[in-house]
């Protein structure tokens, strides 16, 4: 005890009690200690909005320079875009009556694959997904805007530096229940050279926008950029490189000496300039002294464990970050992509999903009561099945041999692993069903036609009935 604390004890006891108390539970612990390791670390103790404003924009501005002139936070965002959305997430419309639900169908295939999908005309849906997600990752949150007219849906992909933050909570208005009700968003990006001197804002209704940003804190109202923990890591690793490529060049830039006779260097003065890889002759009793290059061996061991660091900042495996394969087998590579996977699986289903795809849908089904493709009634009835890109197989000679059993063991459905490659049910069994008419129209026999194929895969099967030769049974 020291003075102080006797001094507090004398005065009062009980408060010399709970301070005593206090230290005590603080070396239980130890993340809440302020002693010197701890020192330097910030504290904040507010929500998860207070802790993030202020700091959006210049984070944001950080991955964006990290981006474009770091090859390896290029590297990052690219493999988690190409990784989650890829292709693209197709969207596939059922109803119970299945003429309404196949004209939806093709009218939102239609309406997907056209660029008209985007208000400035360069990107399909599916384009529009990877942008959408590379701004999310890039600077934390992404702004997906309806703004269609009577010739159609279209949507807008804005930064989220479109908010005008002097207009309700950071450009955001809420209802009583916390839930978005509007979005002050600039009609031209405040950063725009060329945009008029004086932009004004305008009030959008939030079903009208897709606000999306992964949600990482309770009650949190926008996101800050993936790139935040790993920012200081890639700083580091730049210079580090750079460190290592100026002792690289100071090692080339070697000079060979030639210390002459006495006799035939009189008046012989030593260059201050000399060339990389030239020959100087040196006058008799000149000293030389040269300094070694510094050994680099450190910088393998070093650059793979910071790219380590910066993989597991950013949620993906460090193999696909690297492409660095050296070290991995089919087990521990399986392994590893299973975990990214996840990953994936998480900012599908509990971000981009939810946030983006189920709220283009619905507004697409608006539109499609507008078009008469279907009654405000029948819309009520629209189910949506979401399929993610498919998913890249490791070992196909013994990946595929897997899914074939535990679909025969009953372990697994043909939907649910048709699901599982990015595939529709129904989409893949029309396309069979067509293939199978059109060989047997033309009499064509392939090995991949399964009902030529073996029978519980024991017996040969046989052949197929012509068409004729079924109605005729049928009859």
């Amino acid at each position: 005890m020291n003075a102080l604390d006797r001094l507090i004890a004398w005065v009062s006891p009980r408060s010399a009690v709970d301070r005593a108390r206090n230290r005590l539970a603080l070396k239980h612990y130890e993340a809440a200690d302020k002693g010197r390791r701890l020192s330097g670390r910030a504290r904040v103790g507010g929500d998860a909005n207070g802790a993030m404003r202020g700091k959006q924009t210049a984070s944001a501005e950080a991955a964006r320079d990290l981006v474009r002139n770091n090859a390896w936070a290029a590297k990052g965002l690219a493999c988690i875009v190409n990784n989650t959305v890829g292709y693209g997430i197709t969207s596939e419309p059922s109803h119970p009556n299945k003429a309404r639900a196949k004209r939806l169908r093709e009218a939102f295939r239609k309406w997907a694959g056209s660029r008209g999908a985007h208000a400035a005309g360069q990107l399909d849906w599916f384009g529009i997904q990877a942008l959408a997600l590379r701004g999310v990752v890039e600077s934390g949150a992404v702004l997906v805007v309806e703004v269609g007219d009577a010739s159609g849906m279209s949507l807008r992909v804005l930064e989220r530096e479109f908010l005008d933050t002097s207009k309700g909570a950071q450009g955001i208005e809420y209802d009583s229940r916390g839930r978005p009700s509007g979005y002050w968003i600039y009609d031209a990006h405040p950063g725009d050279p060329d945009a008029r001197a004086t932009i004004a804002s305008t009030r959008y209704s939030a079903d009208r926008v897709a606000h999306v940003y992964r949600i990482d804190r309770p009650g949190q109202r926008d996101g800050i950029t993936w790139f935040a923990p790993v920012v200081l890591d890639l700083h580091d690793l730049d210079g580090y490189e750079d460190a290592v490529l100026l002792r690289a060049k100071m090692a080339a830039c070697k000079v060979d000496y030639v210390i002459a006779p006495e006799s035939i260097t009189q008046g012989w003065t030593v260059s201050d300039r000399q060339e990389p890889g030239a020959t100087e002759i040196v006058p008799f009793g000149t000293e030389i002294k040269s300094t070694p290059a510094p050994d680099s061996g450190d910088y393998v061991p070093f650059t793979k464990q910071r790219l380590r660091r910066t993989a597991a900042g950013l949620g993906i495996s460090y193999e696909a970050f690297t492409g660095d394969l050296s070290e991995v087998n089919y087990s521990s590579g399986r392994m590893g992509w299973q975990e990214f996977q996840r990953n994936i699986d998480g900012w599908l289903w509990q971000m981009l999903i939810p946030m983006l795809v189920d709220r283009v849908s619905a507004w697409f089904l608006d539109y499609a009561v507008m078009g008469g493709i279907l009654t405000r009634q029948e819309a009520a009835g629209v189910t949506w099945q979401h399929n993610p890109p498919r998913r890249a197989v490791v070992d196909p000679a013994k990946e595929y041999p897997a899914i074939r059993d535990a679909i025969r063991s009953g372990l697994m459905t043909l939907p649910e692993a048709l699901r599982d490659m990015g595939k529709t049910f129904d989409v893949q069994m029309a396309e069979h069903a067509e293939a199978n008419k059109e060989l047997d129209r033309l009499g064509v026999i392939v090995e991949s036609d399964a009902r030529r194929g073996m029978n519980a895969g024991n017996s040969p099967a046989s052949e197929p009935a012509s068409p004729a030769g079924s109605a005729a049974n049928e009859a």
